[in-house]
């Protein structure tokens, strides 16, 4: 499997991301809503110029934070691109935040099919090609096809709080360089377990929070694509 990469910018924490977020706030001013805004209009932008087929549904699924309504955002967009759209709050709690609430009130005043989910069970099915990401202290891939990829890599040090995001990261950031969903899952996990095992190495698993696992990854992406 042939991939290209280019050259990836460095990885930010997600203290650097809310400190630039504040930065910009504060000083070009910005409302946190607008900015939110302007952020999923830009990815909304990207999915709309690279996958144009307006025949393609859209299913998003959004979390009660501030990122979760960045997710509404999108799902407002690609619906008023003609894009069918649905979308799935995930309520893992019952604090939902400001911006979040300010999103989903405008939302639920469209059409758009909006399914709240307390529990597995709450779940819908997808019909669609789907690949299922099992993390865990060895990950597994379960692809549209059937076939499951399987990386004996990593450690239980891959729990840590906050490290999911950091793995989601890799994925989209892949996806965007290269379309291919099914290689850019595999390097993903590839680099994410990788780097799990070099941070382990350099500050032992009680030291092993996602920070040490960003910056094992960078050195990981550096030494082997």
């Amino acid at each position: 499997m042939e991939v290209n990469f280019v050259k990836m910018p460095p990885i930010l924490s997600s203290k650097n991301i809310s400190a630039w977020d504040q930065i910009t706030i504060t000083n070009e001013p910005i409302k946190s809503k607008l900015l939110m805004f302007r952020a999923a209009c830009r990815y909304a932008s990207w999915i709309m110029d690279n996958f144009s087929d307006k025949n393609k549904p859209f299913h998003v699924f959004a979390g009660i934070g501030n990122n979760g309504g960045d997710a509404l955002v999108l799902a407002d967009t690609l619906n008023n691109n003609g894009n069918e759209t649905e979308a799935s709050i995930v309520n893992f709690s019952d604090q939902r935040s400001e911006d979040f609430k300010h999103y989903y009130d405008e939302l639920i005043k469209t059409k758009i099919t909006i399914r709240d989910i307390h529990s597995s069970s709450d779940f819908p099915e997808i019909v669609h090609q789907v690949y299922i990401v099992l993390k865990g202290a060895h990950s597994a891939l379960d692809t549209s096809d059937g076939l499951v990829y399987f990386n004996s890599n990593g450690n239980s040090g891959m729990a840590t709080g906050g490290s999911d995001d950091l793995l989601t990261g890799l994925i989209a950031s892949f996806i965007a360089q290269t379309k291919n969903l099914e290689a850019s899952v595999i390097y993903a996990l590839y680099i994410f377990d990788y780097a799990v095992v070099i941070a382990l190495d350099t500050c032992g698993m009680h030291g092993l929070i996602p920070t040490r696992i960003n910056e094992s990854s960078g050195l990981t992406m550096a030494t082997t694509l």
